[in-house]
């Protein structure tokens, strides 16, 4: 900044100082001496004067008749007025300046008054300023508070946020494969999956296996679809699916690993497992802010075998997210069973736990100050023969250094389509499950 502030200072003192020595010659040329003319020629000319001087060289008059200065510039600017080769020579010593010339001179001073003052000024501020960035930086006013030397500029410090949304069961075999089948891969979600496109991360329960061949199971409660079928997912904005459920193992294990691997492909991250859910933990750091996404099955793993894992994570200083499929199905509040793997999730170092199974919406509750959704309910499935198991929730949660802000969506699922639900129904559903307000924060301190 100094170099640009002395640029400017010594270019508008030139500019100036030219201006004042044009003022200044203007100024001697007012002063320019006046021919002396005899009456009688003024006569022999019939009234019109004719410009001459005495008799002797330039040089003599000059150097005995002038009055107006004897500088070079004057001697330049009356010989360019010499006429018929005569030079003027001036009447007195004290030849008066013109009015004209004396405000042209007088505004040339001014000017260069007020230039200096300018310069002067700009000294002042570059010396401020360079005091201000370079030698004491903690007492300088909070503009340079985060003042970098090597980036010359402030630096705004913003806190980092990740914004993460959370659906419950998704299952698309039976009916809801084949509306895909009529529909195309992307119908289920068609209607709904702009209400996340700004979120970073998008995860769901994956309550289905994948297989190569397509069958229809009619009443058989053994879920399996096919990989182009699940293609809709990617499409949608899926990043996380859980595989910690009680269909994912249902064609075995062989069959697990198949549909863990089909969805890897498409670049999707399962994490969790049927029987194994601590080892197959999922890392992310969307925006910077590091999460851990840990699944449970609750109906083959005891809530002690993730304890380790969630304690692990959290020690890393990471943000600990439990995913547990548990409670009862239908149930609209949470079991005793699930209220206390709850707790031995949050004492071992849990953020935030987020429910499914019972395919029915269950409240929102705060343990230890830690927020627990115990039931999303369902999101895609073609359970049609209730109100409750036509309904579920969209889960946002934001999450900044301090904080962990819950915003529910709740949703109808309607034809195998989920889709943001409206009407006196939203604020019912809102009032059940605790947050009336519509979101809730929790703090992380």
């Amino acid at each position: 900044m100094l170099p640009v502030l002395l640029f400017i200072g010594v270019t508008v003192d030139g500019f100036v100082g030219q201006c004042y020595i044009f003022a200044a010659i203007e100024r001697m040329h007012s002063r320019a001496p006046q021919p002396i003319v005899s009456s009688d020629e003024t006569k022999a000319s019939g009234g019109h004067t004719a410009a001459r001087t005495t008799e002797g060289s330039p040089s003599d008059s000059l150097s005995g008749k002038r009055a107006c200065g004897s500088s070079s510039v004057v001697e330049r600017l009356l010989a360019k007025e010499k006429v018929a080769g005569s030079i003027p020579v001036c009447r007195s010593k004290k030849f008066p300046a013109s009015v004209g010339s004396f405000l042209l001179y007088t505004s040339a001073m001014l000017s260069r008054f007020l230039a200096t003052l300018t310069i002067i000024g700009l000294y002042l501020v570059a010396g401020v300023t360079t005091f201000l960035m370079y030698v004491d930086l903690a007492r300088a006013p909070v503009f340079f508070e985060h003042f970098t030397p090597s980036d010359d500029k402030p630096v705004a410090i913003i806190a980092p946020t990740a914004t993460l949304t959370f659906v419950g069961d998704i299952m698309l075999a039976r009916e809801v494969e084949k509306a895909i089948i009529t529909n195309g891969v992307d119908w289920p979600f068609s209607a709904i999956d702009t209400t996340w496109a700004d979120s970073d991360l998008v995860i769901g329960n994956f309550e289905s296996t994948v297989r190569d061949a397509y069958r229809y199971e009619g009443e058989v409660l053994a879920f399996d679809t096919t990989p182009g079928a699940i293609l809709g997912l990617k499409n949608a904005g899926f990043t996380h699916l859980s595989l910690a459920n009680n269909h994912g193992d249902d064609f075995g294990s062989d069959v697990t690993a198949y549909t863990r691997g089909v969805i890897a492909n498409l670049g999707i991250v399962p994490f969790g497992d049927p029987a194994a859910s601590k080892d197959f933990v999922a890392r992310a750091e969307p925006n910077g802010i590091p999460v851990s996404l840990i699944g449970f099955h609750a109906f083959i793993e005891s809530p002690a075998s993730i304890l380790e894992t969630i304690r692990t994570e959290h020690d890393a200083d990471r943000f600990v997210i439990v995913f547990p499929h548990w409670g009862n199905e239908y149930q609209l509040t949470p079991s005793v069973a699930q209220t206390d793997a709850a707790q031995m999730f949050v004492d071992a170092g849990a953020d935030l736990i987020v429910g499914a199974h019972p395919h029915v919406i269950e409240p929102i509750a705060s343990l230890d100050g830690t927020p627990v959704a115990y039931s999303l309910g369902n999101f895609i499935f073609d359970q049609d023969w209730s109100a409750a198991t036509k309904e579920g929730l969209l889960l946002t949660v934001t999450i900044t250094d301090d904080a962990v802000t819950i915003t529910p969506t709740p949703v109808t699922v309607t034809n195998r389509q989920p889709t943001v639900m409206t009407g006196n129904r939203v604020q019912e559903i809102l009032d059940f499950i605790g947050v009336p307000t519509g979101s809730v924060t929790f703090s992380r301190e």
